[in-house]
């Protein structure tokens, strides 16, 4: 599936015509409302990990522009930051827990 293969390398893939590559299963890359054109997948980055991946699907084939990627990137590298914040607060929440109990 893209996103393990995104995942395993921690790198962004685009591939505008699902259908023509053959690295993939169709019946892996069909998202949840029907068919599949192209995709844009980036890895979400927390220090040198990667926690996540962000997908973006079309139900056509695609040329993507570099600026598509760019504010992919751009979005993932928020989505990162906002996930890490939520991980600092549970953490912290559950450690004001701990000492009260």
């Amino acid at each position: 599936h893209p996103s393990g293969w995104v995942a395993r390398r921690g790198r962004s893939l685009v591939v505008e015509d699902l259908a023509e590559d053959v690295r993939w299963d169709r019946a892996l890359t069909r998202p949840a409302r029907g068919k599949a054109g192209a995709l844009i997948a980036v890895p979400l980055r927390s220090s040198s990990n990667v926690i996540g991946v962000l997908e973006l699907y079309t139900r056509k084939e695609r040329r993507f522009r570099p600026e598509d990627l760019r504010l992919l990137l751009t979005f993932a590298s928020q989505a990162t930051v906002a996930f890490q914040a939520a991980r600092l607060a549970d953490e912290r929440e559950s450690a004001a827990h701990e000492l009260q109990t």
